[in-house]
């Protein structure tokens, strides 16, 4: 049987600002799944476990309007920043939560 992890909300605080040294997502692969799933600019979106802000920012030209959800206070502040230096910050807001929540 696999052991379950505790739920730690800041598991991963001190890595939030080292996020965006990783790979980004293709664009290509943001267009496929807006294509998937049919989202268009009238949608609202809930990114759950949003760190900081890679997929809501990739999604937020394609939405209305972007809620991200994490336990990461560190995370949310990265998400915030990124998210004020977009032009599409003004439809992006960032809640502290999880799934548990």
């Amino acid at each position: 049987m696999i052991e379950s992890i505790p739920f730690d909300p800041g598991r991963f605080q001190s890595a939030a600002r080292h996020y965006f040294a990783r790979a980004t997502y293709p664009q290509r692969l943001i267009e496929k799944v807006v294509a998937n799933v049919g989202l268009t600019k009238a949608d609202r979106v809930i990114d759950l476990g949003c760190g900081p802000a890679t997929l809501t920012l990739a999604f937020a030209p394609f939405a209305r309007e972007i809620t991200g959800i994490d336990p990461s206070s560190e995370m949310l502040a990265v998400a915030r920043e990124a998210a004020a230096a977009s032009p599409f910050g003004d439809r992006l807001t960032f809640v502290q939560g999880s799934s548990n929540d």
